[in-house]
This record gives C-alpha cells, structure tokens and sequence, in this order.
C-alpha cells in the first residue's frame, strides 16, 4: 500500500508538471497561430495527460495487488438448529439396604456405579447417612446400578432405561451370611432368578458341594466387563442370582481358592445352573 501511495504522489507530480509545461509552451506558440487553437490544444493536451494519469493508476494497483483490508471479524456463527433434538436428563433414586436374617437396615457410605449396562467405573455416587442416593443421568441408553461394598455382594442386579424420574432400591448381603445361611428372606426377588450348585467331583463320583465359592454376572456376555450381579455359595454349595436382564447376554464367572475358575455362557437364560470346579 505505500508503494501505491509513493505512485500516486508521482502521478500528481507528472500532472502539475504536465500542466506546467503546458502553460510555459503557450509562450513558444508561433504568433500566427490564433488565441482560441491555442486554447484548444491546451485542452486537448490536459485531457490526455489525465487519462494516461487515469490509467497508470489503475495499472499500479493492479500490479501491486492492492485491495480492501478484509475484516478481522469473524462470521457469526450458524443458529441452532430448532429440529434437532435435546439431551434430556433424569434424576434416578433409592436407598441401599442391607439385608440380613432379621430384617432391613439402610447401608451409608456405600459407592454406587450408575453408568451403561455393559461397562464397570469406579463409584460416581455414595450413599448418605440414611442409604440414600440421587443421581442425574441422560436418557437413552439402558443402564445398571452396581454397589461396591467391602465384605458385601449384590445378589440381585438393578438395570433400568432413563426414560423419566426413577426410584430403585439397592440390596446387599454380607458374604459371611451368603456363605452359610445363603440368601435371607428378607431380601425381596426379582426375575430373571437362576439358582444352582457350586460342587466338585469326588474319585468315587460323587459330588460334594462347595461353600464360598464367589460368582459374578457379567452383563456383558464376556466381551466386556460389567460384575452387575455377584453372590457366594453357601455352605451346600447352593446359590442363587437375580435380576438377570442384560441386551448384551449374560456370563458367569465362577472363582474359589484351590480351584479352577470356570466361566459359564447364560444366553439363553436358564433358570438352573450346576457348575463343577476341579482343584488345581
């Protein structure tokens, strides 16, 4: 641009040059020559010394690629589009109860994983003073309530799909009553239900069950890892699991010390299920 600008101040300079020279040869005209063809010819030399000005002026911006400063501005961006639709949110809430031989109590303190039905996080959400728990989740997608809860199991799986405001109650057992007495009566049941025998098989045969051995519904179908349901055999090696409602299908992973773990396929869901562990 100060190039451009260099080139103007020449361009005015040559005019006034142009306009001077003009006006010093008017003196240098033979005197036969009359007053109005010199007029004339002044006129006729100032209209080209404009055009050429005209012109070259033209030609420099061209060459020099001069052009309007563009804006520092930035567009405004795009209007939401009012079709599209909007995330809606839900509050999902209950209480954690442990259930034991003589009844019910709430569980504080408790972490909760609220999150889809076929992964496993950490706790996004604990229990307060009294059990209870309220968590916002978004619509849509089909999710699972796990409690993590030293020296307890959840025996019943908790799934749901945020399509309003929830209420669902969370129910554990402490492994030392799993372990002997099995599932208390005051822990409510919920299909899908599948019970069985943990055993092993004697050199003569026969079959023996095992006692505490842990079992684990993965809601996955084993492609993840998602321990939505878990329990401990009792002391006849009997267990039972509940709430066993997955889209993903449904693998129990079976564990004791000793042992060979042992991974059973439960799609199709079956309502009985034995499962043999050999010793190591």
């Amino acid at each position: 641009m100060a190039s451009a600008t260099f080139l103007g101040w020449s361009i005015h300079n040559q005019l006034l040059g142009w306009t001077s020279s003009a006006g010093l040869r008017r003196c240098e005209v033979p005197r036969n020559r009359s007053l109005s063809s010199i007029t004339s010819g002044q006129n006729r030399t100032r209209r080209k010394a404009v055009m050429k000005a005209v012109f070259i002026a033209y030609l420099a911006l061209f060459v020099c690629g001069c052009s309007p400063t563009p804006s520092s501005t930035s567009p405004s961006p795009s209007p939401p589009n009012p079709s599209s639709p909007i995330p809606q949110s839900f509050t999902v809430s209950g209480v954690v109860y442990q259930s034991a031989r003589d009844g019910e109590t709430p569980l504080a303190g408790v972490g909760l994983d609220i999150s889809v039905e076929y992964q496993a996080w950490p706790p996004n959400v604990t229990t307060d003073r009294d059990g209870r728990y309220q968590l916002a989740v978004a619509g849509g997608a089909r999710m699972k309530i796990r409690a993590v809860e030293g020296g307890y199991s959840q025996p019943c799986g908790v799934t749901f799909t945020p399509t309003s405001n929830t209420t669902l109650d969370v129910y554990l057992v402490s492994n030392s009553i799993l372990s002997t007495t099995g599932i208390p009566a005051s822990m409510p049941i919920h299909q899908t239900t599948i019970v069985g025998t943990v055993f092993e098989r004697m050199p003569d045969g026969s079959t023996q069950g095992l006692p505490g051995a842990t079992l684990i519904a993965d809601f996955t179908g084993g492609m993840g890892w998602s321990p939505s349901a878990t329990t401990v055999s009792d002391a006849s090696g009997r267990y039972l699991l509940c709430g066993l409602n997955s889209t993903m299908g449904i693998e129990l992973n079976v564990a004791k010390a000793g042992y060979r773990g042992a991974f059973v396929d439960l799609s199709p869901a079956s309502s009985q299920q034995d499962i043999e562990l050999a010793r190591q």
